[in-house]
């Protein structure tokens, strides 16, 4: 085999080598974009049986005092590739919001850390914010999915 002929070889092999699925996803939805029954929705490819997953909320809320906040109830509603539902109630804590100066406070929590899911394929997961209409300065909720390759 020539050089050139080498060369081209190896870094066509890397290029294929380099394409793969990215380890964190993040999706942010605006309170605007929730869906007409007031839930935010995100689809979650965990089809991956070589790995467990992470996944964590966020959200950002502006106004007067935003500093000074209360527990956020989230109604979480997980539907399996297959149509298994499951649901439960789970908090955002008051004490993890962090300042980002006079106006504006920012929250990142972990929701369920390095799990295997029950049936690999695409999730779909549903969160309605309790009080959501009361919560002035409330931008939308965000989902981040963490991929971690250890088996």
């Amino acid at each position: 085999m020539r050089p050139v002929s080498m060369i081209l070889l190896a870094a066509m092999a890397g290029m294929f080598l380099s394409c793969s699925e990215p380890l964190v996803t993040e999706t942010f939805v605006r309170s605007s974009q929730r869906d007409a029954d007031g839930c935010y929705r995100y689809c979650m490819d965990m089809s991956d049986s070589l790995s467990s997953y992470s996944l964590y909320f966020f959200t950002r809320i502006d106004g007067p005092g935003a500093g000074d906040r209360r527990d956020i109830r989230l109604h979480v509603d997980l539907v399996s590739p297959s149509g298994q539902r499951y649901a439960e109630e789970t908090v955002i804590p008051s004490g993890s919001f962090r300042s980002n100066g006079h106006f504006t406070t920012d929250c990142y929590v972990p929701y369920r850390t390095g799990f295997v899911p029950a049936e690999y394929g695409d999730w779909t997961l549903s969160v309605t914010v309790d009080g959501e209409a009361a919560m002035e300065g409330f931008r939308g909720l965000g989902l981040r999915i963490s991929r971690q390759k250890d088996r």
